[in-house]
């Protein structure tokens, strides 16, 4: 897992924080933040491909195969 992880992009695309849905089709923020009581917030365009500081690894779902699981 740690060779996964240091291989992958720290973009809104791999983090855990982002929920695809909303208005736009870069997703939404859902990091709890206090300033953002809603706790959602769309993703800016100049940031979806960077990531930010409060990025995480996206989780792992049930039906999810992750690249080093493929044979």
């Amino acid at each position: 897992m740690t060779e996964y992880k240091d291989q992958i992009s720290k973009s809104c695309w791999t983090c855990n924080h982002q929920q695809i849905g909303g208005t736009t089709f870069l997703g939404l923020c859902k990091y709890p933040a206090a300033n953002n009581p809603d706790r959602n917030k769309p993703i800016p365009s100049n940031i979806v491909d960077k990531g930010c500081p409060k990025w995480e690894l996206k989780q792992k779902k049930d039906n999810e195969v992750l690249p080093e699981e493929e044979s």
